[in-house]
């Protein structure tokens, strides 16, 4: 074969990478679902679902633990970015309710409405971080760290680069014991591979700060494969 034939199979080659790129990319664009701008509330117990208007065809969901006093499940959508409550399912819940009773309450919502689930993430504020650092998982897509009470028992969690933490030591200067181990317990994650962030901000301040900062981290989790007990079937009409 002459350079001439050679030099035309390769631009032949090329042109076919090119196009199988083109086209791959409009699949993408053309797959992509629009995403309405809007959301559902719903109280169920204790508990306050908040899911899009937007339908998929399965959905994330994050589970979110609230503190004590203010930091309601009330508040805490309050201070949750709409761009999230518009692309993921959103559980908030108090901090007294552990995560195995939300979840258990809310799969009871998600079957009786024949909602789907494709992964699962937990974040915790302040006394509601306990119930993330007790449920804690490798299983999970996503696990926050609020300004989050803490003991010496979590220090010796494996945690993993899916854990974000935020937080202000200087926060918990009325509780010494959690003052001093909130710096143990960073070292860990990021020892561990995972992300945290000392701030200055005032407590009830770091919620909305810390679901801007990892908002669209929230909103990109690809799916992931989690154990039949931490996703709920969809279930069949009958």
């Amino acid at each position: 074969m002459n350079v001439s034939g050679k030099r035309k199979i390769i631009l032949a080659v090329l042109i076919a990478a090119a196009l199988i790129i083109c086209i791959v990319i409009l699949q993408k664009i053309l797959s992509k679902k629009e995403i309405i701008p809007g959301n559902k509330i719903n109280n169920i117990g204790e508990l306050i679902i908040s899911i899009p208007e937007t339908k998929f065809e399965n959905y994330s969901v994050v589970y979110v633990f609230g503190g004590i006093d203010y930091a309601t499940p009330k508040w805490l959508l309050s201070q949750t970015p709409n761009e999230l409550l518009y692309n993921l399912i959103v559980v908030f819940c108090p901090f007294t309710k552990s995560f195995t009773d939300s979840k258990s309450l809310a799969e009871i919502f998600f079957t009786n409405n024949n909602i789907a689930l494709k992964n699962v993430s937990i974040i915790g504020f302040s006394a509601g971080a306990i119930q993330v650092q007790t449920a804690y998982s490798d299983t999970f897509a996503f696990v926050g760290l609020i300004d989050p009470s803490t003991c010496k028992q979590y220090i010796k969690t494996k945690f993993n680069v899916k854990t974000k933490m935020i937080y202000n030591d200087a926060n918990w200067s009325g509780y010494p014991e959690i003052q001093a181990l909130l710096p143990q317990l960073a070292k860990k994650i990021i020892s561990s591979g995972g992300e945290t962030e000392k701030v200055k901000l005032r407590h009830d301040k770091i919620p909305a700060y810390f679901f801007n900062k990892y908002l669209q981290t929230l909103i990109k989790i690809e799916e992931q494969q989690v154990p039949p007990h931490a996703i709920n079937k969809k279930r069949v009409a009958t």
